[in-house]
């Protein structure tokens, strides 16, 4: 299953079709049905089915896939078009009585990133729309939301923002405070982006070294309830593919919190070269060669120890807890070996 999962991923952040498609056609391998059926839920696990059942039929390969799985990649894609569709038309009203009212948020993560960086509106999922206001902007804000039929869904606020929910199940999560780029350093990492679903309206959003950071470091907070995510690394794979002749290392050392969290910046993007056939820009060919890359299986392993809360204490009690039929299982039982790398002092690395 590695095998076809890490061929498929090439198409994940392929070059435009026709460049390379007939190299790309000869590498994927022929698989027996368990191997796709396996395969296909992995991609659905790392949120990647929809992009490469976008571009497996943009570049013609979908001729290789068996019929099942070709079907259900190109459903996948259908789905997150159809869904992102009705997000970003509810963006498209947002936006203008925003404006009015006298506010201009910066528009964070999927949206954009679905919107501008990825290669089709369905090809990237969103379950909602982040927006980031000054926390003076807000009380205007919440009040046109509401006029909008939006109304705050308290279980799921925070002290950093407010989820805003209609009767459609549309739902906005809506920032007052972002502690990784704090108000007063905004300005200078704040550009425009014209974004193509809202007719060319240009929207706030990070400059390209803030974004990429702003995507690692989310990746690096959730990883330990969610694992690593391909289709979270992905979208450090576009911004670079679009952008990357404005990245500075510097300027990304600069704006990163951790030095941990830029070791992970060079070894993420030196799996996406060695999986995806990301062009690294030369700037930062020489930080990502000093680390040694991710690796798929190491990436997968991540993600099935993460749904156990594996390797803490507490992860170790909800599997015996499991095992001796005194709660649910959460997910499948992790493989030996997976336990083994666990008890290893690098724990899930």
């Amino acid at each position: 299953m590695l095998e076809l999962l890490s061929k498929l991923l090439h198409f994940t952040v392929a070059n435009p079709p026709g460049s390379d498609s007939g190299a790309r056609y000869a590498a994927i391998p022929k698989k027996d049905a368990a191997t796709w059926s396996a395969a296909l839920d992995e991609t659905r696990a790392h949120r990647t089915a929809p992009v490469l059942g976008y571009m497996l039929r943009s570049t013609g390969m979908d001729r290789m896939v068996p019929a099942p799985y070709d079907t259900a990649f190109g459903n996948d894609y259908r789905q997150t078009l159809a869904a992102n569709t009705l997000l970003m038309h509810t963006l498209g009203q947002l936006m203008p009585a925003l404006a009015e009212a006298g506010v201009r948020p910066i528009v964070l993560k999927g949206a954009l990133l679905a919107d501008v960086y990825y290669p089709d509106l369905g090809t990237r999922p969103m379950g909602d729309i982040d927006l980031l206001f000054r926390a003076e902007e807000s009380p205007a804000a919440h009040q046109v939301f509401r006029a909008m039929g939006f109304a705050p869904r308290s279980e799921n606020n925070s002290n950093d923002a407010i989820v805003f929910c209609n009767s459609r199940g549309i739902t906005f999560d809506v920032h007052h405070r972002f502690n990784l780029f704090p108000p007063e350093m905004r300005d200078e990492i704040t550009e425009e982006e014209a974004m193509p679903s809202l007719a060319g309206q240009p929207v706030k959003c990070w400059e390209p070294n803030a974004q990429l950071v702003h995507l690692l470091v989310h990746l690096c907070g959730h990883r330990r309830k969610s694992g690593l995510i391909i289709g979270w690394l992905l979208d450090l794979a576009f911004v670079v593919r679009r952008d990357g002749a404005r990245l500075c290392p510097k300027r990304l050392e600069s704006l990163i919190p951790h030095p941990k969290q830029l070791k992970m910046l060079w070894r993420t993007l030196g799996f996406l070269r060695a999986h995806t056939g990301l062009i690294i820009p030369e700037p930062l060919q020489g930080s990502v060669d000093s680390e040694p890359p991710l690796r798929l299986p190491g990436i997968l392993r991540d993600q099935r120890l993460a749904q156990w809360g594996l390797p803490s204490v507490r992860g170790w009690l909800r599997l015996l807890a499991s095992h001796l039929h005194l709660s649910t299982a959460v997910a499948k039982y992790p493989s030996v070996s997976d336990l083994a790398q666990c008890l290893l002092p690098s724990g899930r690395d």
